[in-house]
């Protein structure tokens, strides 16, 4: 019997045996330095009742395992009760409850946790990020065609607009033009050169939207 209370004592886990009633019958040394009874004082007591004055309150506790605050220390503890049969093995007799600190387990779960939520954040910043570099690399890809387009139609369209001019001097100039059909060849060419200077003022549109500007990913 000393030696298996001895044993019991070594137990970092605050151990319990109680009978049908709750009462307590046994237990082990930390238990004791937990509530800071002598071991007479704790023999009878009801175990709900020694813990409930000890800040651990078992409110719907039987059977099985629970995980319980322990308010003034703020540490947890997890709970587990294990029915004891009596020596014929017929009925139960009582339950042995055990008291394990978990606190730095939950500590630590709950560090893990928030460690995870900044990770799901940050990755959830980086697919932004990245998503907007993906969309800046295309509309660079599209100013680049543009600019290639608007500088091979920027070309001929210089030449028009300076054979409209041309065209249109010389048959101002004619004087074997008749004045009616020099009218008409000045409209068409006013027209042609108007057109020109339209599609030219497009090309510089296009030219502009080609520029890169600044990146900002912000």
């Amino acid at each position: 019997k000393r030696e298996w209370e001895k044993t019991m004592d070594c137990i970092a886990d605050m151990v319990i045996l109680t009978d049908r009633q709750g009462l307590i019958r046994r237990c082990n040394k930390t238990f004791k330095e937990f509530i800071n009874l002598e071991y007479g004082q704790v023999l009878g007591r009801n175990f709900r009742d020694t813990l409930a004055a000890h800040g651990i309150v078992l409110a719907y506790f039987c059977s099985g395992e629970h995980e319980v605050l322990f308010e003034p220390a703020g540490r947890w503890f997890r709970i587990n009760a294990f029915p004891v049969q009596g020596i014929d093995g017929s009925q139960i007799s009582g339950s042995v409850i055990t008291l394990h600190d978990t606190t730095h387990t939950k500590h630590m779960t709950q560090k893990l946790e928030q460690t995870n939520r900044e990770i799901e954040q940050a990755y959830s910043e980086l697919q932004l990020t990245q998503a907007k570099i993906i969309q800046q690399e295309k509309m660079a890809s599209i100013g680049k065609m543009a600019a290639v387009v608007a500088h091979e139609i920027n070309n001929p369209l210089s030449g028009i607009l300076t054979y409209a001019k041309l065209l249109k001097k010389w048959a101002l100039q004619s004087p074997e033009m008749e004045p009616a059909r020099r009218q008409e060849i000045s409209e068409c060419l006013d027209l042609i050169a108007s057109e020109s200077r339209r599609c030219s003022e497009l090309v510089k549109n296009m030219l502009t939207f080609a520029r890169p500007w600044p990146t900002n990913l912000r």
